[in-house]
């Protein structure tokens, strides 16, 4: 939001919620230690608060990423994603984690990257939102490396060279609304906002990453739709246009990076306001 508006009271905001996830995370700035642990989110969270500083490269935000990073064990936190996790929701993790290495340029960064792969050849219709998990692969891979001549063969989808997962991702768009399906077996349905969110972003970055994908019309069509599922309020619909389905705050995020479009982002920022007007008024 304050990338979007310039408007210093969301950067301020946006920097609270960091200190509040630093806090009980257990760090201690001045010895670089953690007594527990971020979310993938969170990580990610850390990459993007450095990114809106006066000095990107050196800063609180940064310096507290790369020790949770130094901290981590990587190898080990892939593998315990793929025995103790929803599959999607594992590849959804570790591929905010690989962005926010990628971004430090951090030595594990190679780890997290091919996390996100492995991760991803587990994922089947069996799991919660294999759409959401192969947008977000698509999305961490193109911003973390160039995949338009990668041959490699992940396990996914029965078997696709990873250059193609962008391709198989835009296929598994629903042309009918511009929404994205919720599993790779297209008749379970289509709607779901967050899913879509993923999906948009996936073919956003794949998009920009290389001159060998085009998906100029299919993101078009995605924005199109996204806009129905924010309300009146700022809320963001749990499932596309269904105010019914409840509204998820943590879902605005994620809209604004994949909508940036003036009129929703202000209906959006009218309701991230009043959260924190209302969450201002409890204490």
């Amino acid at each position: 939001a304050y990338e979007l508006t310039n408007n210093i009271a969301y950067k301020a905001a946006a920097e609270k919620a960091g200190a509040y996830s630093l806090s009980v995370a257990g760090y201690n700035s001045s010895g670089g230690t953690w007594t527990g642990s971020l979310t993938g989110a969170e990580v990610y969270s850390m990459a993007r608060l450095s990114a809106i500083q006066a000095t990107p490269a050196s800063n609180s935000w940064r310096t507290a990423l790369v020790d949770y990073l130094d901290a981590a064990d990587a190898g080990y936190l892939v593998g315990w994603y793929g025995i103790n996790a929803d599959d999607s929701s594992a590849v959804y993790d570790v591929a905010r984690r690989a962005v926010a290495a990628e971004y430090v340029n951090h030595a594990d960064k190679a780890i997290w990257r091919d996390g996100v792969i492995t991760l991803l050849g587990d994922v089947d219709d069996a799991d919660a939102s294999p759409v959401m998990a192969l947008g977000a692969a698509v999305w961490a891979l193109t911003a973390t490396g160039d995949i338009s001549t990668d041959t490699d063969v992940v396990s996914v989808l029965g078997g696709v060279q990873i250059k193609d997962l962008p391709d198989e991702l835009a296929a598994l768009q629903d042309v009918a609304d511009g929404s994205f399906y919720t599993k790779f077996d297209t008749a379970a349905g289509s709607g779901y906002t967050e899913t879509t969110v993923m999906g948009t972003l996936g073919l956003q970055a794949a998009d920009a990453s290389s001159l060998a994908y085009s998906y100029s019309s299919e993101i078009a069509s995605a924005v199109g739709v996204l806009k129905g599922g924010v309300g009146a309020g700022g809320e963001v619909y749990w499932k596309i246009s269904d105010s019914l389905s409840g509204g998820y705050a943590f879902a605005a995020g994620e809209t604004l990076e994949a909508i940036p479009e003036p009129a929703t982002m202000t209906v959006l920022l009218i309701g991230a306001v009043g959260v924190i007007r209302r969450r201002r008024n409890k204490v």
